[in-house]
């Protein structure tokens, strides 16, 4: 039994170091001008959250890869499908706030990056009822014909 231990424990650090992701050729400034501009397009994709404006999140959105989005549990194969999901959500309130607590951007290659973040909402409906919460999100960002666009996330409630 100690033997399979320590040989699990052999396989899967040789594999996480066979797995580094995290692009180290790339300049600090070259680093930082992706994490400027995925940091722009978060800050723009959260107005356009609370402004409920579901054209402009469209736009942001890049479903080429067809990796899937998740929201609460649901699986949705493609981006229309959750962007229907989001505009029956968006019907039902009148206004809606979030407050980001932390988030971290992970800028993995010159065309690759994540952004992580957690935090809290607020949301009002149409008869002035108001209900808060806690989200987590991921979102994975790909750079395509020259512009950075969102080509997976998974978002849910904290719990």
């Amino acid at each position: 039994m100690a033997k399979a231990t320590i040989c699990l424990g052999v396989l899967i650090a040789g594999a996480s170091l066979g797995c580094r992701t995290v692009e180290p050729t790339l300049s600090a400034a070259r680093r930082q001008a992706i994490h400027q501009a995925i940091q722009s397009l978060f800050q723009a994709n959260l107005a356009a959250g609370e402004a409920r404006d579901l054209a402009r999140l469209q736009a942001s959105v890049d479903d080429t890869y067809q990796a899937g989005f998740m929201t609460n549990g649901r699986w949705y194969s493609t981006f229309a499908d959750c962007l229907d999901n989001v505009r029956t959500g968006f019907d039902r309130i009148q206004r809606l706030q979030y407050q980001v607590a932390e988030q971290r951007i992970t800028v993995l290659s010159p065309t690759t990056a994540l952004l992580t973040a957690r935090g809290t909402f607020s949301a009002t409906d149409a008869q002035d009822a108001t209900f808060d919460g806690d989200f987590l999100w991921t979102f994975v960002y790909a750079k395509i014909d020259d512009a950075w666009k969102v080509v997976h996330s998974h978002q849910s409630s904290g719990r």
